[in-house]
């Protein structure tokens, strides 16, 4: 029997994967299979490196030590990312964010490796922005029943750390990340729990983590990124329910609150609101996996 693990996004809240996957280690409960988007593809991609749940938690707590003059090299775009759409109009960027800041970061607890190099088979969800068509990048033998929509391509044995800055690549936000003819961004925007295909990798038993829109927002948006993400949320969370409800036989949703792209302080709290929500549904969790 094989157990997969579906992480879906959610921005800095992905955290509470963390959480998650440290309550499952502690019981034994180990995925065999671990499909992300968004921010659930950085802890699926870290998870399937055979990195532990504590090791993982590392990544998110090594945020706040950022030097804001490090990160203010990254909140810029690179000249190249800068467009011209008409002559009276200032050169408009592709994004608020330049997608190479996450893409380093990551490289520190990854570097290069491809998919084939990883110790669990994993699936990375981003979306072709040309033809709106989800691109799933996996190892080159991972078999995967694609859902039969045909709107999902594969991509075999890229480098993990480009496919998921890809699929973190939310629009607006993050500028968009070429991949050979391919320019992607958020996985979310056609998958953003991708419980389908953990099924699909060959998963008998299907959990499903959604971030899901928990968010009952009570303070004034400070500027367009938080309404971009508030308005990201929303516009996902009914696909997400179809998904789950087909392809998933336990959804977990931890109760994170808000917490927007630069709010590294709320991390280890995010952290525990997964644990949590696991330790809550460890019973139910237990019960799936004796049937």
């Amino acid at each position: 029997m094989k157990l997969g693990i579906a992480l879906g996004g959610g921005s800095l809240r992905g955290a509470a994967h963390v959480g998650i996957l440290q309550v499952l280690e502690e019981n034994g409960i180990i995925p065999d299979l671990v499909a992300g988007t968004s921010a659930g593809s950085i802890v699926a991609s870290l998870f399937a490196s055979g990195l532990k749940a504590k090791q993982i938690a590392d990544f998110f707590n090594f945020l706040p030590g950022l030097k804001e003059r490090d990160l203010a090299k990254f909140m810029s775009v690179e000249k190249e990312e800068l467009i011209q759409v008409t002559s009276w109009l200032p050169k408009i960027p592709k994004g608020l964010i330049s997608s190479n800041l996450l893409e380093k970061l990551l490289a520190i607890f990854l570097g290069r490796k491809t998919f084939d190099q990883l110790k669990k088979p994993l699936a990375v969800i981003a979306t072709d922005i040309y033809n709106g068509q989800g691109v799933v990048y996996t190892s080159t033998n991972q078999r995967i029943n694609l859902p039969p929509d045909g709107k999902f391509t594969l991509e075999r044995n890229k480098v993990v750390i480009e496919a998921v800055t890809a699929s973190c690549a939310i629009p607006g936000v993050f500028t968009p990340k070429t991949i050979g003819q391919k320019t992607l961004v958020d996985g979310g925007v056609v998958d953003n729990v991708p419980a389908d295909i953990v099924k699909g990798m060959g998963a008998d038993i299907v959990i499903a983590v959604d971030l899901g829109f928990n968010v009952n927002q009570t303070t004034p948006f400070r500027h367009m990124i938080d309404i971009i993400l508030q308005t990201f949320d929303i516009m996902g969370q009914r696909i997400t329910n179809l998904i789950t409800t087909d392809y998933a036989d336990l959804t977990l949703r931890p109760v994170t609150g808000s917490a927007t792209l630069y709010d590294f302080h709320k991390i280890p709290y995010l952290i525990e609101t997964g644990r949590q929500e696991a330790e809550r549904r460890l019973p139910e969790i237990k019960k799936i996996l004796r049937k």
